[in-house]
């Protein structure tokens, strides 16, 4: 890419980097997430029974270990 030079002399170069790390590491998390999801569904018989799809199960899973449930379960 083409680094975007600002009357000061700044680069935007490290932001647009900054910007890709940031979505690297969100599609790192998503498919942890994912993964997890897939395996609790392969260990609890049940959720395979009400057919759950992975995906919401590591969604549910996520919320739970996310910080608006367990964050402020700690934080208290």
């Amino acid at each position: 890419m083409f680094a975007v030079r600002h009357e000061c002399g700044e680069s935007e170069e490290g932001e647009y980097m900054e910007a890709v790390e940031i979505v690297g590491f969100a599609l790192v998390v998503i498919s942890i997430v994912l993964i997890i999801g897939k395996w609790i569904r392969l260990k609890v018989p049940v959720l395979q029974r009400l057919f759950l799809p992975s995906s919401i199960i590591g969604g549910f899973f996520a919320l739970l270990f996310g910080p608006e449930v367990l964050g402020r379960i700690i934080t208290q």
